[in-house]
């Protein structure tokens, strides 16, 4: 890949470029399968842009994220914006959701719920479920803070069941947040049945931070 980054071979470029982010991705290695792919990215939109583009920058924009980059992630995706020429695709559902994900990571809560709500409506109208926690959990945490507690229920118990068993820290305030609304609401046994799930998550927490996040939730409501 090097070598062909440096010759005017452009097949060869683009297809070594690709196997060396193949590579690094099935390494998990972020920032070496960001380079890789960048290449591949930033080539493709200054010479023949087209449909499969839109998924290479999607997957560029998440290696983006991971380390940090969302202002960078921004950029590349409103420029995907302007490649999607289907309306209310699929594609278009990922490209608000990747949006929603960076203004979350640069604390612009407004941007992130807009684009969130974004997504559901596209996907309503092409009667699709959106299986990501994260949306969910995030439109939940704002309901949550604003005191809408029976919608908030709603939304996090959908974040619960697409959230996967490692994401340790966003089941320990999903859960918490969901036992405040119960408790606040009255429903006490509810609020209890999703402290013990938080109960029997610590065992498996190495962060002392989600750790001391966890204990809080618990002995703040059984108080």
């Amino acid at each position: 890949a090097y070598h062909y980054n440096l010759s005017d071979n452009i097949d060869k470029m683009l297809e070594f470029n690709h196997l060396a982010y193949q590579k690094a991705d099935s390494q998990y290695s972020n920032s070496e399968a960001l380079y890789y792919l960048k290449k591949i990215v930033d080539y493709k939109l200054e010479h023949y842009p087209d449909q499969e583009l839109i998924d290479q920058i999607i997957q560029l924009s998440i290696y983006q994220q991971n380390i940090g980059q969302n202002k960078e992630a921004l950029e590349f995706l409103n420029k995907a914006f302007k490649l999607d020429t289907e309306s209310n695709n699929e594609k278009q559902i990922d490209l608000f959701l990747q949006i929603g994900r960076c203004y979350y990571y640069l604390n612009n809560s407004m941007e992130a719920l807009k684009n969130y709500n974004l997504a559901f409506e596209s996907a309503k109208k092409i009667e699709k479920e959106i299986e990501v926690a994260f949306p969910y959990l995030a439109i939940g945490s704002a309901k949550w803070f604003t005191g809408q507690m029976k919608k908030s229920i709603f939304y996090l118990t959908k974040a619960i069941e697409y959230m996967k068993e490692d994401e340790l820290e966003n089941i320990i305030s999903t859960y918490g947040m969901r036992s405040w609304a119960n408790t606040f609401l009255g429903e006490i046994e509810k609020a209890k049945e999703d402290l013990k799930v938080i109960e029997e998550t610590i065992p498996k927490i190495k962060n002392p931070q989600i750790l001391s996040s966890a204990c809080h939730i618990i002995s703040a409501v059984y108080s």
